[in-house]
Order: structure tokens, then C-alpha cells, then sequence
């Protein structure tokens, strides 16, 4: 049994302090024979009993009792006034294993408060389990009352050492694969860990590690940690007949661990369809019966796909199927196909497998095919885009073509003038009479004017010009314009002008009209500046409209005819004798010579005999009617006769 204390603090004794005390512990030893009380408290006097407590014969002390019990404590005492006071604490087992519990009961009186070991309890009996015991335990209970009276009671407990429990050899065996889905020919790599997870060595010839693997792999490689060694016992790292890997892992101390790294190739299956590889690592040791109790890992499956092959024909649509558009208009093809891995549509080539194209503008009914090619087979679609007949929409053109042979005449219009209608050039001839209609001119126009060709070019302009023409009667050409083929609103116009007659100066006094001795051309409303270029703007179709190009010949001023030269060699002559006429002259279109000769040409001699001193004359005629003279004049002696005049004789 376990030692108790009770302790009883009565009031202060006055008297009879000391009998009290004596009764007190009299009274004690004889109701527990094992049991000691002892008196804490003191009298004053210093006297020491040999028990703990000493007792002294002061007067308004408490005093304190002590009793030492194996498992059951108790006391008791009357206070002055008559009360009486007591406090047992028992426990209903004297020793309990580690982790137990014991309940422990009160029975107190003539008190109002209670404690065990600081827990608060309540009512004047009572028990209370304290649970999970891990040590030897003094419980103390504490009792109290509102006059200042305690009461203390303590019983031991005693814990006694858990059972050593043996030491043992415990793997644990772990796998994992790097993937949960697969097609046949991946590489799967399985991860095999394994662990003593006891307190003893795993021992015998190594800790035996296998792995069966899965019918639908092929073993290529592994790798170990350093603890490990490939094959156990007699068998190789693997068995082919029995698809086993082994491996020995020696001896394992506790908490040693071994990594194992598995690649495998998931094999070609002899028929079709998904299927699922399943793997499971074991392993044992001599202290796990002898190698008989094997320690599996969770099994890791990976699901491989093995579809049967279901040929897959390529199919297509080329939409719309037939559609028609206006002359030069666009249309747009969309096509869509499945199980192919070429598409094709033809005046395209190759496009993607799905989509949508312009086909740009069409002139002409086209017909489009499209093939789709895949893994098993080739399928074509068509469409037709039909195209209107064209619908030509024309505008025309009248230009015509007045010169004037006195530029007096020209109409100026330089700076701004009326609209050119279908009667400005007949009211203009009309009205001038210097001026009439020419035959043979020619113009050009474009849609696409990029530059002015310049108001000096003599002929035509060329690209992007197109010539019409010449002028026939009444200096009068047209020219039909395509409307649907126009690129521009603004169409421009110019003549081909022809030497011989005056060119245009807007362009010669830097694009200014200060020079009206110039060529003049104009159209429907653009009339202004002497250039070669005007436009008509917005034609519309059935519709005419008209140009009119002015010019005047160039004067050209033809110098008078000269005598450059005019002799006769020799000057003098006998009579019957010759003399040679020579003569150069210079713009003369006839030359002539008195004195019976005649026309002669322009540059040339002639041999004269006159009888008599003569003067020739030659006379050069040029361009309008102008003349020039120049002489020679030719002396002629006659032949003188002898005489005589001198005779004698002498």
C-alpha cells in the first residue's frame, strides 16, 4: 500500500492544547496500525517528538496532521466550537501499467470546496478516473470550509515500465510507373522502392526483391541504387521464361531503403484493342518465415491504346455546288473535308483541309474540282461557277479636227471657254474662213493617265494611249468606250500631232497660257489651257460626247534667190573667138539668161561668142515670185589688118 498524509487543522486550542494533541495521536495509531500521524503544528515551546511535527503552547495557531497510509488516508477532529471535521482519499489500485488509469474516491465532512492534485471537484463524496498513467503519482486531495479549516488527504500510485517489445525485420514495398496512359511501343519506366520499416535487420542471403513483368512488356533496362545488386541467388537480373526480374538487396538495418528503376517496352499485341498492363513488386527477407511471407506493393496499371483499325475513307464538300455571277464579278467557294491529309482544288493547288477563297474575277463559266487525299482513299467534289454574258455599257466619243491657215483664227481658249458640243467645230468652220475640216488626224486616249506626254510630241504616245482614228469627212472620228472596262472615272484625250504645224506652249512657259500662237484641244467641259490633254469625266453610258482640236500650219519664211556668182572667161575676145559664162546662185527655183539664151540651171556655164561688146544679164527666180539679176559684160575687138605704113626707098 501506498504512504498517506492527512493532515488535521483544527482551531486554536487554548488550554488544553497539549492533551489534545496527545489524544490526536494516540487515536491515530490505534485506528491504522501501519499508519503514523504527525503534528505540524506549533505550541511555541521548541519541542520536537521525533515524528516531523513539533508542537509549541502558543495559543491562535492552526494546527496540521500528517498520517501516512498504504492507499486508503483519513483523519478526523472537532473544532471548539463542536464542529467535527474528516477527509479519506482512496484509490482503488495500488499500481497500474504504463497508460492505465485508476480512480481515486473522497468521502470528507465539514467541508464546502475540494480539490485533487489542483483539479477542482465537487460534493463531500465522490470519485474521479485519471486516465493514460505514465509515472509513479502522488494524488492529493485538499479539502476546505469557509471557517479557515483545511483538510488534506494523499494517496500514491504506483506506474509500472510498459513490456519491452521485440525487435522485427518490416519491409515496405512501393511502385509507381511514369505513365497512366501508353500506345504500343512507348517505354514505360517503373520505379520499385523498398524499405525496413522495423526495428531489426532484414537478413539471410539479402532481401529478395522481384518483379513479374506484364506479358505485354518487353524488359530493356534497370537501374539500382548503390545497396542493390542485379539477379539473386542463382537467377539472373531476368528470367525470360518466367518474365521475373530478381534482385538482392544483402541486409537492410532499419530505415534502410533501396530504389529500383525498371524500363520495359509496351510490345505489339497479336489482335487489336485497348488493353491494360498491370505490374506488381514483392519482396522478402529470412526473418519474414523463412522467405515464405512476401510484402507486395500496390499494383500499377497503365492503360495502352490499341484501337482496331477502322478504315477511315476521306470525304468532302465544295459549296455551292453551282452558282452564277455577273460578267468580271467574284465568287467564293468553301469547302470543308475529314480523313485527309491533302487537299487540292483545281486553278488553286493545294489549301487546307477546311476553309473558303475567292476565285478573283471570272470571265468565263469555270469549273472547280476538289480532291482530298488520305490514308485510305481519294475522294473529289466539284462546283461550277457559271459567268452572265457580258453587258457592255459604251460611251462615244466624237473628236474632230479644224485647221486654220491664219492662226488669227484659233479660238484662244486658253484661259476658259464654252463646252465643246456636236455643233462647236461645223458653227466654227462656218464662221471662219481660213479654217476647214482635215482629213487624216488622229487622237489617243487612256483610263489610266500616269504623265502628260508632253504638248511638243510630234506622233503618237503609245501605252497606255490607244490611238483612234484617222479623220474622215468633216475632220470627224469617234471611239466606243468599254464602260465595264474602265479602271477611272476620268477619261483623257489627246491628238497626235503632226510636224509642219504649230505645237502647244502651255507646257513650253511652264504650264502657263501666257503664249496663244499654240495649238488648241478641247473636250465636253474641260476647256482650258493650251496642252494636248483634256478629259471627260463620268461618262455614261449611250451616252456621246465631243472634242475638237484647233491648228495652224507653221509659216515658213523662204530667203530670196541670190546671184552668188555670174562671169565670163575670158572678159575679152577677138570677133569669132569664145568666152565661158559661169554662175552659182542660191535658193532659185529657175534661172534664165538673156540675149537669146534662155533658162539655164540654177548652178552651171555655157560658152558665148558674141560679134559685139554685150552685157549679160541672168536673172534667178525664187519662192514667191521673188527675183534677183546680176551681169557680166564681154568685150569683142576686131582682128586688126596689116598696113603699111612705112614704104621707102632710099
Amino acid at each position: 500500500m501506498n504512504n498517506s498524509d492527512i493532515h488535521f487543522m483544527n482551531k486554536y486550542f487554548k488550554a488544553i492544547a497539549s492533551a489534545m494533541a496527545v489524544f490526536a495521536f494516540a487515536f491515530t495509531v490505534l485506528a491504522n496500525p501501519v499508519s503514523l500521524l504527525a503534528f505540524d503544528s506549533s505550541f511555541g515551546t521548541g519541542t520536537s517528538f521525533g515524528s516531523g511535527s513539533s508542537f509549541g503552547t502558543g495559543f491562535g495557531e492552526t494546527p496540521s496532521y500528517v498520517t501516512s497510509t498504504s492507499g486508503t488516508s483519513g483523519a478526523s477532529s472537532e473544532s471548539s466550537s463542536g464542529s467535527f471535521t474528516e477527509c479519506h482519499l482512496t484509490a482503488n489500485t495500488e499500481t497500474v501499467n504504463t497508460g492505465d488509469s485508476v480512480t481515486l474516491s473522497w468521502d470528507t465532512a465539514g467541508f464546502n470546496s475540494w480539490s485533487i492534485n489542483g483539479q477542482i471537484v465537487s460534493g463531500d463524496k465522490g470519485s474521479k478516473t485519471f486516465t493514460n498513467i505514465k509515472e509513479n503519482t502522488t494524488y492529493t486531495l485538499t479539502a476546505l470550509n469557509e471557517s479557515g479549516s483545511s483538510c488534506i488527504a494523499r494517496v500514491n500510485v504506483g506506474c509500472l515500465p510498459p513490456p519491452e517489445v521485440p525487435k522485427k525485420c518490416e519491409l515496405e514495398v512501393t511502385k509507381a510507373v511514369n505513365k497512366s496512359t501508353a500506345v504500343v511501343g512507348d517505354e514505360l519506366k517503373y520505379t520499385i522502392t523498398v524499405k525496413n520499416i522495423g526495428d531489426a535487420d532484414c537478413t539471410g542471403s539479402g532481401v529478395k526483391i522481384e518483379d513479374v513483368l506484364d506479358s505485354h512488356l518487353v524488359y530493356v533496362s534497370n537501374q539500382l541504387s548503390s545497396n542493390l545488386s542485379a539477379g539473386y541467388g542463382g537467377n539472373p537480373v531476368y528470367t525470360n521464361t518466367n518474365r521475373t526480374l530478381h534482385f538482392n538487396g544483402d541486409v537492410f538495418t532499419p530505415g534502410e531503403t533501396g530504389t529500383i528503376s525498371v524500363f520495359a517496352k509496351v510490345a505489339t499485341p497479336e489482335i487489336c484493342g485497348d488493353f491494360e498492363v498491370k505490374n506488381q513488386a514483392k519482396a522478402t527477407a529470412l526473418e519474414l518465415n523463412n522467405y515464405q511471407n512476401w510484402v507486395y506493393s500496390p499494383v500499377v496499371k497503365t492503360m495502352v491504346d490499341n484501337d482496331c483499325y477502322v478504315p477511315k475513307p476521306p470525304t468532302c464538300t465544295l459549296t455551292p455546288a453551282l452558282q452564277t455571277i455577273s460578267y468580271g464579278g467574284t465568287a467564293t467557294l468553301n469547302w470543308t473535308s475529314s480523313n485527309a491529309t491533302a487537299v487540292n482544288i483545281s486553278s488553286f493547288g493545294a489549301v487546307a483541309q477546311s476553309g473558303s477563297k475567292s476565285t478573283g474575277a471570272l470571265f468565263a463559266d469555270t469549273n472547280y474540282l476538289l480532291t482530298a487525299t488520305g490514308p485510305d482513299g481519294e475522294v473529289k467534289c466539284n462546283a461550277q461557277v457559271k459567268v452572265s454574258e457580258k453587258v457592255i455599257e459604251k460611251a462615244t466619243v466624237v473628236a474632230q479636227k479644224i485647221i486654220c491657215t491664219d492662226e488669227a483664227q484659233l479660238p484662244n481658249y486658253g484661259n476658259g471657254g464654252p463646252d465643246i458640243t456636236a455643233n462647236t467645230a461645223a458653227n466654227w468652220v462656218a464662221t471662219h474662213d481660213t479654217c476647214s475640216f482635215a482629213e487624216g488626224w488622229e487622237f489617243e486616249w487612256t483610263d489610266t493617265y500616269t504623265s502628260d506626254p508632253g504638248d511638243t510630241l510630234i506622233g503618237k504616245a503609245n501605252s497606255p494611249w490607244y490611238a483612234f482614228g484617222p479623220t474622215g469627212s468633216f475632220g470627224k472620228t469617234s471611239v466606243q468606250i468599254n464602260l465595264s472596262d474602265k479602271t477611272r472615272e476620268k477619261v483623257w484625250f489627246r491628238e497626235v500631232l503632226k510636224s509642219g504645224y504649230i505645237p502647244f506652249t502651255y507646257g513650253q512657259n511652264g504650264h502657263t497660257n501666257v503664249d496663244n500662237v499654240s495649238a488648241e484641244f478641247y473636250c465636253h467641259n474641260d476647256v482650258i489651257n493650251y496642252d494636248n490633254h483634256d478629259y471627260i469625266d463620268g461618262l455614261k453610258a449611250d451616252q456621246t460626247y465631243y472634242c475638237v482640236a484647233w491648228n495652224s500650219p507653221v509659216k515658213v519664211v523662204t530667203p530670196a534667190p541670190s546671184c552668188d556668182m555670174f562671169k565670163a572667161t575670158p572678159s575679152s575676145i577677138l570677133v569669132g573667138a569664145s568666152s565661158t559664162l559661169s554662175w552659182e546662185t542660191t535658193n532659185a527655183t529657175r534661172v534664165f539668161i538673156n540675149n537669146g539664151i534662155g533658162d539655164v540651171a540654177v548652178d552651171g556655164n555655157i560658152e558665148v561668142s558674141p560679134l559685139s561688146n554685150i552685157t549679160y544679164k541672168l536673172t534667178a527666180m525664187g519662192a514667191d515670185e521673188k527675183t534677183v539679176d546680176c551681169e557680166v559684160p564681154v568685150t569683142v575687138t576686131e582682128k586688126k589688118v596689116p598696113v603699111c605704113e612705112l614704104f621707102t626707098a632710099t
